[in-house]
């Protein structure tokens, strides 16, 4: 049933959009260039409702490529044994088009508490549209993937990637 909803609302907008863009196209065109000015209103009005994921996936993608990859607090991880530490935060993070939260997870050394190995976990959400039609349980974005971090972040693939113990 919610997959028919979206699917009306999607149906809805475009044939509003149509509409729209032919209007628009009138006021503004002569007949010779109208098929492609039509076409080129239609476009830009259809990505209106998701154009904050949009703006938002741009901010979301710079946020993962230089914040979820792996960082190291000490030179040489071999042989230590480390304690997994996970920091949650439902705090969205300020100034962003669409909600994103993050996480830190780190793997602290357990006899001198030193940070081995962090890195972040983003978390997005959708954009008004998804918000508004809450057919989506967890709000996940229409048009970008709801969560980035490292490849592969399991904890036996860092601690033998890097060559670790990990007590917990």
């Amino acid at each position: 049933m919610t997959g028919l909803y979206f699917l009306f609302v999607v149906g809805l907008w475009a044939w509003i959009s149509l509409k729209l863009a032919v209007k628009i196209t009138r006021k503004l065109s002569s007949s010779e260039d109208g098929g492609f000015m039509i076409l080129f209103f239609f476009l830009i009005l259809m990505a209106v409702p998701v154009s904050d994921e949009i703006v938002g996936g741009y901010q979301f993608r710079a946020l993962c490529s230089e914040h979820a990859v792996f960082h190291f607090g000490v030179r040489n991880p071999e042989g230590r044994l480390a304690k997994f530490i996970a920091l949650s935060s439902d705090v969205e993070l300020p100034h962003k088009m669409i909600p994103i939260s993050v996480s830190s997870i780190e793997y602290h050394d357990v006899a001198t508490g030193e940070r081995i190995v962090f890195f972040k976990r983003y978390r997005a959400e959708g954009g008004a549209l998804i918000r508004l039609l809450g057919i989506s349980e967890s709000n996940s974005p229409l048009v970008l993937s709801s969560s980035c971090s490292p490849e592969d972040e399991r904890h036996e693939t860092v601690s033998r990637t890097f060559k670790f113990n990990v007590l917990n």
